[in-house]
Formats: structure tokens, sequence, C-alpha cells
């Protein structure tokens, strides 16, 4: 468990996986993770849950894989035209052989399926320490890890800081609610820890214990109307609001059980009483100064958010079925499309930003089981604190409907822990060593593949980055 929440807190911090070189970093101690937790499955006889979750990472790191993996250029040709012509007009200007993939962008492909590894070791992790333990020591893990970031976010602002932790000056974006460059994804991942932290303080018996979460979310909160991230101030009041919405229909359900009503049993929560006027005041002030700045966001370049999602949905319902490759939508939109004087490397959307990278066929599957998985969650969500994280991961959605913190390995991995929770099946009291021997092996597989990857990628993702190739290019037009 001690990897996996070193892992779940670092995500974040090491400068929101943004950098080329945190990606490897990531990978391996995703890698410790899962090897870690396959060793405590083998001594405590635990299965891994199996389901649809699982299924659905392994199929789109797979699909990824094949995107990204040199094939016939007749073959390439035929199901993805568009990437033939990419291949066949760089080998013509750099006087190279062609190498043919699906994919438009090798290199960020190839980045894809270590990132695709790491979530699917961070997935496999998670859902034996559900087994193994309770689920909410996952709840608690992601709840620290977003209010270590607030914390961090909070210092860099008040110090007004020029380099995020004093060593990066980013050239897009800003420090000042550092590590992560984009205020949006920030308050993505507040958005995602709050529900959860009022479920765990809901939960909790301890007073002292209640009070460290619902202050927790109180300051996750403040850090959201801090950020004012478009999308993420919205999709944190869905979340709340669904929160209690699920709250509420647990307590008509068992409004005679013990003989009050669901108002007698709020009154004497006096903590809940407490937060609920903070909680109201953060979101007038986060609704004030945030509404009107998610209008200007919406559409200040030449393209505005929500057309960027359209014409990306165009591209995907007119482009190859096969997709342009994982991570290659902005070599693949600036070709296809006239942006203006933007290049844009997201679509700013997951449904649509999938629906590109891996096709019209295979994107909106992952994107419609990801969409069940989060269903049976709300139906199954019978205690506060799973209540409070599938509300959690909901407002995440629904915020990168109109942001890209699923596309970076630091926001990702937060959420992919939180899924965990609430999709991992109740933990076994008993012994099942067939079922163990299984987890271990599936454990096994998943730290090995990503060590492999790890080993076979991890060197090139760095200097194949676009921040390492225009440095490069400047230093040269600079020496001439």
């Amino acid at each position: 468990m001690g990897l996996l929440a070193v892992s779940t807190v670092l995500a974040p911090l090491l400068f929101g996986g943004v950098l080329g070189w945190t990606v490897p970093v990531l990978a391996s101690f995703a890698a410790a993770s899962v090897l870690a937790s396959a060793f405590a499955a083998w001594r405590n006889g635990r299965p891994l849950p199996q389901g649809l979750l699982l299924l659905t990472f392994v199929a789109a790191t797979l699909w990824t894989v094949l995107q990204a993996v040199p094939v016939p250029c007749g073959l390439v040709e035929w199901i993805a035209p568009d990437s033939f012509e990419h291949v066949s007009r760089t080998a013509a200007v750099f006087g190279t052989d062609e190498r043919c993939t699906i994919t438009q962008d090798p290199g960020r492909t190839r980045e894809e399926v270590l990132k695709g590894l790491t979530l699917v070791s961070l997935l496999v992790s998670a859902s034996l320490v559900g087994a193994l333990r309770r689920r909410d020591t996952l709840i608690q893990i992601v709840v620290i890890a977003c209010s270590a970031l607030a914390v961090v976010a909070v210092a860099h602002a008040l110090a007004d800081a020029p380099a995020i932790w004093g060593m990066y000056r980013p050239t897009n974006g800003s420090a000042a609610l550092g590590p992560f460059v984009n205020p949006n994804h920030l308050g993505g991942l507040m958005a995602l820890g709050a529900p959860a932290a009022f479920g765990l303080g809901t939960s909790s018996r301890q007073r002292t214990r209640r009070f460290q979460w619902m202050g927790a979310g109180v300051l996750l909160l403040g850090v959201l109307a801090l950020a004012m991230a478009r999308g993420a101030v919205l999709a944190g009041l869905a979340g709340l609001g669904l929160f209690g919405a699920l709250t509420a229909r647990h307590n008509v359900e068992h409004v005679r059980a013990d003989g009050r009503t669901w108002l007698d049993k709020l009154l004497l929560r006096p903590m809940t009483l407490a937060a609920l006027p903070v909680v109201g005041a953060a979101f007038v002030i986060a609704g004030v100064a945030g509404l009107d700045r998610v209008q200007r966001e919406l559409g200040e370049t030449d393209v505005g958010k929500l057309e960027l999602a359209a014409r990306a949905l165009v591209m995907a319902a007119t482009g190859p079925w096969v997709g342009v490759g994982r991570g290659a939508f902005g070599v693949a939109f600036v070709e296809r499309t006239d942006a203006g004087r933007v290049r844009f490397e997201y679509a700013e959307s997951f449904p649509a930003q999938w629906a590109v990278d891996w096709g019209i066929v295979v994107g909106p599957i992952i994107v419609i089981a990801l969409g069940i998985v989060l269903i049976r969650a709300v139906r199954q969500a019978d205690h506060p604190h799973l209540r409070g994280a599938v509300a959690g991961v909901c407002a995440y959605a629904i915020q990168n409907l109109v942001d890209f913190g699923l596309e970076e390995l630091g926001s990702a991995a937060v959420a992919v822990v939180l899924l965990a929770s609430v999709a991992t099946n109740r933990a076994s009291s008993t012994l099942d060593l067939a079922s163990a021997r299984r987890a271990v092996a599936s454990a096994i597989v998943a730290g090995g593949l990503a060590v492999f990857g790890l080993a076979l990628l991890g060197p090139s993702i760095a200097p194949l980055r676009v921040e390492s190739s225009r440095a490069e290019l400047e230093r040269t037009l600079a020496s001439n």
C-alpha cells in the first residue's frame, strides 16, 4: 500500500507528469507498486477483482501498442491513408526510408503506451489494495494526494513563484499555481477530491477524523475557487450536488429505520452543519468569479473550446476508423483543419480526443465502457465514503468534457486510483488460493510489462517531446 500511496501523491506533484522525464519516473513507481501488491496478494490469498474496468484499460493499451508498432506500408495505406501519406511526405523531406505505422506521431504514441502501462499497473495495484484492505483506504490516499497538491499550489501562489519548485519556468502556462502549469488541471483534481473528502468526513465515527476530512474538503474547495478553472467550478458544483442527491436518496430509503427522520440525523451532525456555510461561501465566490472566466476561456482563441471539440468529432467521423494514433491529435488536427494562429495539441474534451486518437469505433466503445462502470458504481454506492468517491469521479469526468487533464499522467493517475475504489469488489474474508494465484500472475504480468515498457521506451520519451525538438531547433538557428 505504501508504494501505491507514494505513486498517487507523487504523480501530480512531479510537475503534473507534463515534462517528458517524469513519465518514466512515475512508471517506475507504478511498476514497483503493482509488484508489491502482487506479493501482498500472494501472502494473504485474496483475489484480484476482475471486470469491465480492467478489461477496458487493457484493451485501450493494447490498441495503442498496435498503433505504434511498424506494419506493412500497404496495410497502412489501406486502413489509414492519411498516416501513409504523412509517412511518405516525411520520408521524402528527410530522405529516410519509409517506416509505416498507424499513428501519425510515433514518438507521442510510444509515450502513450508507457502511460497506458503505468495506468494499468496503478489500477491493478489499487484494486488489490481495495480487496486486501478496505476501499476507503484508496479514497483516503486520493484525498491526501489532492490536499498535498492544494497546499503546494497555495504555497506557490503566496510566494508568487516564477518557477515550479524553483526549478522549471513554463514556456506555456504559469507557475503561479504550481506544480501544474495549467490551472484547469489543478481545478479538475480539486473537484475530484472535494466530494471524496466530504464523504470520508460524513462516514467517520471519530470526531477528530471527521474534522480532518471535512477540513480537507473545505481546503480543496477553496483552492478550486482560487484556480477559477474553466469547467472545474461547474464540475465541482455537480459533484457536490450528486453527493447530496445520493445521500438524500439513501436517507429517504432508511427514513424510519431507527425512528428518526433524515433531518434529525442531519441536525445531529454539527460538523456537517458547520461545513455547509463554508462550502456555500466558497462556491458563491467561485461562481461570481469563475463563470465569467469560463465564458471568456471557451472562446478566447481563434477556435473556441466547444468548436474545437466539434471539429475534432467531425475529423474523427471522416478520418481513418483506426484513428490517427494515441497522442497524435496535434499533428493530425493541424494538417486537416485551419485552426488559425494556435496549434492545438488536444481536443479539450476526452470523448472527442479519444474518437480521433483511437478511432471512431474504438474511442466511443472505451467511453461507453467506462460510462457503464461509473453507472454501476453510482448504483452500488451504499456507504458515505463511496458516495463521495463516485461523486468525485463524476465531477472529474464532467470537467474533462471541456479540458484535457486526463491526457496528463499526473492528473489521470489520481483519477484512476479513485475510480478503482468505487469499482473494486468488497474485500473477501476467506482465503482463495486459486484466485490468489491468478491475482499474483495478473499483477506480475502488469508489473513486468511496465518494467519492459520502461526499459524499451523510457529513454526515448524526453528527446522525442515537442519541447525538446523546439529547443534543438532554437539552438541550431542561434548557432547559424
